[in-house]
C-alpha cells in the first residue's frame, strides 16, 4: 500500500476517534451539569 493510501486510512480513522471522543465528552457533561442541578437543589 502506498503512503497516500495509508495516510488516508489514518485519517478516517481518527475522524472516527474524534467523533467518539466528542460524543463521549457531551455525554459527562450532561452529566455534571445534572449533578450540579441537583446539588443547586440542597
Amino acid at each position: 500500500m502506498n503512503v497516500v493510501a495509508e495516510l488516508k486510512l489514518e485519517n478516517v480513522r481518527l475522524k472516527e476517534e474524534n467523533l467518539r471522543l466528542s460524543e463521549e465528552r457531551a455525554g459527562f457533561k450532561s452529566r455534571i451539569d445534572s449533578i450540579l442541578k441537583k446539588l443547586e437543589g440542597v
